[in-house]
Protein backbone atom coordinates (compact mmCIF):
# COMPACT_ATOMS: atom_id res chain seq x y z
CA UNK A 1 0.00 0.00 0.00
CA UNK A 2 1.29 3.28 -1.00
CA UNK A 3 1.02 5.94 1.98
CA UNK A 4 1.52 9.75 1.51
CA UNK A 5 4.50 10.92 1.99
CA UNK A 6 5.26 13.21 4.96
CA UNK A 7 7.55 15.50 7.20
CA UNK A 8 8.39 17.28 10.34
CA UNK A 9 11.62 20.02 10.19
CA UNK A 10 13.00 21.15 13.40
CA UNK A 11 16.21 23.49 13.36
CA UNK A 12 19.84 22.44 13.79
CA UNK A 13 22.91 23.67 14.59
CA UNK A 14 26.32 21.91 13.15
CA UNK A 15 29.77 22.05 13.66
CA UNK A 16 30.46 23.44 10.03
CA UNK A 17 33.67 25.57 11.47
CA UNK A 18 35.30 22.86 13.52
CA UNK A 19 34.91 20.55 10.38
CA UNK A 20 36.36 23.37 7.88
CA UNK A 21 39.20 23.63 10.08
CA UNK A 22 39.96 20.42 11.00
CA UNK A 23 39.67 19.66 7.11
CA UNK A 24 41.96 22.08 6.13
CA UNK A 25 44.35 21.91 8.77
CA UNK A 26 44.79 17.60 8.19
CA UNK A 27 45.06 18.62 4.04
CA UNK A 28 47.93 20.85 5.04
CA UNK A 29 49.72 18.39 6.69
CA UNK A 30 49.54 16.18 4.67
CA UNK A 31 50.47 18.48 1.84
CA UNK A 32 53.59 18.99 4.44
CA UNK A 33 54.51 15.33 4.65
CA UNK A 34 54.23 15.53 1.17
CA UNK A 35 56.36 17.60 0.36
CA UNK A 36 59.16 16.17 3.34
CA UNK A 37 58.74 13.17 1.54
CA UNK A 38 59.85 14.31 -1.59
CA UNK A 39 62.71 16.11 -0.11
CA UNK A 40 64.13 13.30 2.52
CA UNK A 41 62.63 9.94 2.37
CA UNK A 42 64.87 8.23 3.51
CA UNK A 43 65.30 10.54 7.26
CA UNK A 44 63.58 10.95 10.39
CA UNK A 45 60.84 13.55 9.09
CA UNK A 46 60.58 10.90 6.15
CA UNK A 47 59.16 7.95 8.28
CA UNK A 48 57.18 10.48 10.55
CA UNK A 49 55.33 11.71 7.40
CA UNK A 50 54.27 8.42 6.32
CA UNK A 51 53.12 6.94 9.22
CA UNK A 52 51.06 10.67 9.47
CA UNK A 53 50.05 10.01 5.71
CA UNK A 54 49.08 6.57 6.87
CA UNK A 55 47.05 7.41 10.25
CA UNK A 56 45.02 9.94 8.00
CA UNK A 57 44.55 7.31 4.95
CA UNK A 58 43.51 4.70 7.56
CA UNK A 59 41.14 7.70 9.43
CA UNK A 60 39.67 8.05 6.33
CA UNK A 61 38.81 4.46 4.74
CA UNK A 62 37.19 3.86 8.19
CA UNK A 63 34.88 6.54 7.26
CA UNK A 64 34.26 5.31 4.16
CA UNK A 65 33.71 2.16 5.42
CA UNK A 66 31.03 3.58 8.39
CA UNK A 67 29.18 6.01 6.23
CA UNK A 68 28.82 2.97 3.38
CA UNK A 69 31.01 4.75 0.54
CA UNK A 70 31.91 7.73 -0.86
CA UNK A 71 28.30 9.27 -1.10
CA UNK A 72 27.23 8.14 2.73
CA UNK A 73 30.87 10.53 3.70
CA UNK A 74 29.38 13.02 1.43
CA UNK A 75 26.43 13.10 2.67
CA UNK A 76 27.68 13.05 6.12
CA UNK A 77 30.22 15.93 5.19
CA UNK A 78 27.28 17.75 3.89
CA UNK A 79 24.75 17.35 7.03
CA UNK A 80 27.47 19.47 8.98
CA UNK A 81 26.26 22.85 6.44
CA UNK A 82 22.73 22.32 6.88
CA UNK A 83 19.98 24.07 9.40
CA UNK A 84 17.02 21.79 8.99
CA UNK A 85 17.16 18.42 9.57
CA UNK A 86 13.99 16.07 9.23
CA UNK A 87 12.24 12.55 10.41
CA UNK A 88 9.86 11.44 7.50
CA UNK A 89 7.64 8.94 6.63
CA UNK A 90 8.15 8.01 3.07
CA UNK A 91 5.56 6.31 0.26
CA UNK A 92 6.41 2.86 1.63
CA UNK A 93 5.88 3.59 5.35
CA UNK A 94 10.08 3.38 6.13
CA UNK A 95 10.61 6.34 8.83
CA UNK A 96 13.51 8.88 7.33
CA UNK A 97 16.08 10.98 8.84
CA UNK A 98 18.03 13.55 6.62
CA UNK A 99 18.68 16.99 6.24
CA UNK A 100 17.64 19.72 3.84
CA UNK A 101 20.50 21.89 2.09
CA UNK A 102 20.14 24.62 -0.87
CA UNK A 103 16.88 23.50 -0.67
CA UNK A 104 17.43 19.80 -1.52
CA UNK A 105 16.41 16.84 0.72
CA UNK A 106 19.48 14.00 1.51
CA UNK A 107 18.41 11.10 3.35
CA UNK A 108 21.15 9.76 6.19
CA UNK A 109 19.30 6.78 7.55
CA UNK A 110 15.64 4.78 7.07
CA UNK A 111 14.09 2.23 8.84
CA UNK A 112 10.45 0.59 9.04
CA UNK A 113 8.62 2.37 10.89
CA UNK A 114 7.47 -0.99 13.24
CA UNK A 115 11.23 -1.04 13.79
CA UNK A 116 11.07 2.24 16.10
CA UNK A 117 11.73 1.21 19.76
CA UNK A 118 11.35 4.05 21.72
CA UNK A 119 11.29 8.06 21.44
CA UNK A 120 13.13 9.64 24.29
CA UNK A 121 15.41 13.06 24.93
CA UNK A 122 17.42 13.60 27.96
CA UNK A 123 20.70 15.91 28.72
CA UNK A 124 24.13 14.86 27.37
CA UNK A 125 27.29 13.92 28.48
CA UNK A 126 28.15 17.39 29.82
CA UNK A 127 25.34 17.50 31.95
CA UNK A 128 26.03 13.73 33.19
CA UNK A 129 29.58 14.56 33.79
CA UNK A 130 29.20 18.37 35.80
CA UNK A 131 25.96 17.30 37.52
CA UNK A 132 24.25 20.41 36.44
CA UNK A 133 22.11 21.17 33.52
CA UNK A 134 24.65 22.57 30.49
CA UNK A 135 21.78 23.16 27.57
CA UNK A 136 23.17 19.80 26.17
CA UNK A 137 19.79 18.01 25.78
CA UNK A 138 18.79 15.88 22.36
CA UNK A 139 16.09 14.08 21.13
CA UNK A 140 16.83 10.40 20.04
CA UNK A 141 14.97 7.80 18.12
CA UNK A 142 16.09 4.54 18.84
CA UNK A 143 15.67 1.16 17.01
CA UNK A 144 15.33 -2.67 17.38
CA UNK A 145 18.53 -4.25 16.38
CA UNK A 146 17.01 -5.60 12.99
CA UNK A 147 18.68 -4.22 9.83
CA UNK A 148 18.77 -0.15 8.70
CA UNK A 149 19.51 1.18 6.09
CA UNK A 150 21.94 2.67 4.56
CA UNK A 151 23.69 1.88 7.29
CA UNK A 152 22.72 -1.43 8.10
CA UNK A 153 25.29 -2.30 11.11
CA UNK A 154 24.29 0.95 13.38
CA UNK A 155 22.30 -0.42 16.36
CA UNK A 156 23.05 3.42 17.40
CA UNK A 157 19.91 5.58 17.96
CA UNK A 158 19.00 8.54 15.74
CA UNK A 159 19.80 12.03 17.01
CA UNK A 160 17.22 14.47 15.75
CA UNK A 161 18.11 18.42 15.67
CA UNK A 162 20.71 20.10 17.99
CA UNK A 163 21.52 19.70 21.00
CA UNK A 164 20.13 22.89 23.43
CA UNK A 165 18.25 23.40 26.18
CA UNK A 166 15.79 21.05 28.18
CA UNK A 167 12.60 23.34 27.32
CA UNK A 168 13.13 23.68 23.83
CA UNK A 169 14.34 20.22 23.16
CA UNK A 170 11.34 18.66 24.95
CA UNK A 171 9.19 20.56 22.59
CA UNK A 172 11.21 18.84 19.33
CA UNK A 173 10.37 15.54 21.51
CA UNK A 174 6.58 16.16 21.83
CA UNK A 175 6.04 17.44 18.42
CA UNK A 176 8.10 14.41 16.85
CA UNK A 177 6.28 11.78 19.58
CA UNK A 178 2.60 14.03 17.80
CA UNK A 179 4.20 13.06 14.31
CA UNK A 180 4.75 9.64 14.92
CA UNK A 181 1.35 9.31 16.26
CA UNK A 182 -0.38 10.60 13.01
CA UNK A 183 1.97 8.34 11.06
CA UNK A 184 0.04 5.43 12.43
CA UNK A 185 2.85 4.98 15.11
CA UNK A 186 1.43 3.57 18.69
CA UNK A 187 3.53 5.26 21.28
CA UNK A 188 2.92 5.21 25.30
CA UNK A 189 4.33 7.74 27.67
CA UNK A 190 6.59 5.82 30.05
CA UNK A 191 8.23 8.35 31.32
CA UNK A 192 8.69 12.31 30.99
CA UNK A 193 10.77 12.27 28.49
CA UNK A 194 10.27 8.66 27.35
CA UNK A 195 7.67 7.84 24.99
CA UNK A 196 7.97 3.45 24.10
CA UNK A 197 6.12 2.31 20.71
CA UNK A 198 3.10 -0.53 21.80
Amino acid sequence: MKLPESRLYVPSRRAAGCALFGGGATLVLCLLALNNLARAPLSVGGVASVLWLGLVALYTAGGLVACGGLAGLARGALHLFSRVEFVGLNGAGDLQHGFVLWGQEFTLDSAPLGSLSSVRWSPGQASSMTGEDMDDWSVTLWFQGEELEPRPWSDSPWLLGSQGPGRATSRVGERLVAFLRRSGCGLRRDSEREYLVV
